[in-house]
């Protein structure tokens, strides 16, 4: 009997002993466990449960398993069960705590501001990703770059007058991450280096100067030298100053940026006190198909010359006229279309540059059709128009009786209308038509027919 029992007898089986030496090792969004097989307590284990402590699971038939799902950042601990034909076993202690983390997002909102040779770049800190930021690099779109704790820095060694842009990645324990979109365009600027090269030539009571350039550094330049000349090109004249007396001049460049040292100073020069003047009008109105005669006169010594370009082919410049010196006649016989004429006029005295006037001569004509018709009983009109006036032409003209429903209007631009609906009986009659400019007038005689 004893002997049979023997025979009959078996291992006793319970569910797994807790794995021991837990372990975790974190990852991007993830960690990886591993741990020591317990005893299987008579039964093999089939699988391990491994479970956070936020709820996030993995399974394995191993001893280890990564936990995915994980939030960057965020510190988790882990523990492990077996599991055999009789159940699953009691859970291990808990690891040690692990943050997942990655390389940081790239950076946002990344601006630039333009300086001397320079750009100041700021953005919006990136997510670290679960490992502290430990550093910033920015890129320059042409290649310079500049590294920084913070969330600023500035970028050197640019070309000022050329456009940049730049990028900013962020680096952690884990690397650098992605670069930012790029930021606005900038474009380095500084004030203008010093003009150089200045010269100067003397005129009447003024200096013309000229210079070379200053390197604008960017911007555009305006200069400015010496006394009262501003310019946008490399040359000016300064006026306003003494005859007899020396002077040199010095040029500064300015940009948006501030304005140049001075050049070096120019060459000395000594103005002339004599400058011609035309003491004249500059203007002249006459009626059309009339003689001109208009007298130039100048002041200054010695006398000037006087001279004219830009004549009209009816015009007759004459100078000195009676042997007088220093005046001129311009004269003519107007054309009978009207229009409106300038002549320059040149007044020189031997000691400088021309002084220069420009002389307008407007001829006034009434030019529209000195006939017109209408249609009786049915409203029309017709368009008086003139040429050459000065502005503040009228028009003025009286409607016969024999013309009734007719009115004659001025426009107050040159131009009158006649309208109006005429009585529904055939006639003919004469308007006259007075165009005055100041003193001067003309008329026309202006037949309408009514059929």
């Amino acid at each position: 009997g004893a002997a049979s029992a023997a025979s009959n007898s078996v291992t006793p089986i319970a569910v797994p002993d807790a794995p021991t030496g837990v372990s975790a090792t974190a990852g991007n969004a993830s960690a990886a466990v591993s741990w020591t097989a317990p005893s299987d307590e008579g039964s093999p284990i089939t699988g391990y449960t491994v479970t956070s402590d936020l709820g996030q699971t993995c399974t394995t038939s191993t001893t280890s398993c990564t936990v995915s799902g994980l939030t960057n950042g965020t510190a988790y601990t882990f523990t492990v069960t077996a599991t055999n034909a009789d159940g699953t076993g009691l859970a291990s202690a808990a690891s040690t705590a692990v943050t997942p983390s990655t390389v940081p997002d790239a950076p946002t909102g990344v601006s630039a501001t333009a300086g001397a040779g320079s750009a100041t770049v700021s953005w919006t800190a990136a997510d670290d990703e679960g490992s502290p930021v430990t550093s910033y690099t920015v890129t320059s779109s042409h290649g310079q770059t500049c590294t920084t704790s913070t969330t600023s820095c500035s970028v050197t060694g640019l070309t000022n007058g050329t456009a940049y842009t730049f990028t900013v990645t962020a680096t952690n324990g884990n690397g650098t991450g992605a670069a930012s979109a790029a930021s606005n365009s900038v474009t380095p600027s500084m004030a203008p280096d010093a003009p150089t090269g200045a010269s100067a030539t003397a005129g009447n009571s003024s200096a013309s100067v000229s210079w070379t350039a200053a390197d604008d550094e960017g911007s555009a330049i305006t200069s400015s030298h010496g006394q009262t000349c501003t310019t946008g090109t490399t040359s000016c004249t300064v006026t306003g100053l003494r005859g007899g007396t020396a002077y040199t001049f010095t040029v500064t460049a300015t940009n948006a940026d501030g304005t140049s040292a001075a050049s070096s100073p120019s060459n000395s020069v000594v103005p002339s006190s004599n400058t011609a003047t035309i003491t004249s009008a500059s203007s002249k109105t006459i009626a059309a198909h009339k003689k001109l005669k208009f007298t130039v006169t100048t002041g200054g010594t010695p006398k000037a010359t006087v001279t004219a370009s830009g004549l009209a082919a009816w015009m007759k410049f004459t100078p000195g006229i009676r042997s007088k010196a220093g005046t001129a006649v311009l004269g003519g016989t107007s054309p009978s279309t009207g229009g409106v004429y300038t002549v320059t006029i040149h007044a020189n005295n031997g000691t400088g540059p021309d002084t220069t006037q420009v002389f307008t001569v407007h001829v006034l004509a009434i030019t529209s059709s000195a006939s017109t018709s209408f249609t009786k009983g049915t409203p029309g009109s017709f368009t008086v128009r003139t040429a050459g006036a000065a502005p503040g032409v009228a028009l003025t003209a009286t409607v016969p009786t024999k013309l009734a429903g007719l009115t004659f209007h001025d426009n107050g631009d040159g131009t009158a209308t006649l309208s109006g609906t005429p009585a529904p009986t055939a006639t003919t009659g004469t308007i006259t038509i007075t165009a005055r400019s100041g003193s001067v007038s003309v008329t026309q005689k202006l037949a309408v027919t009514i059929s």
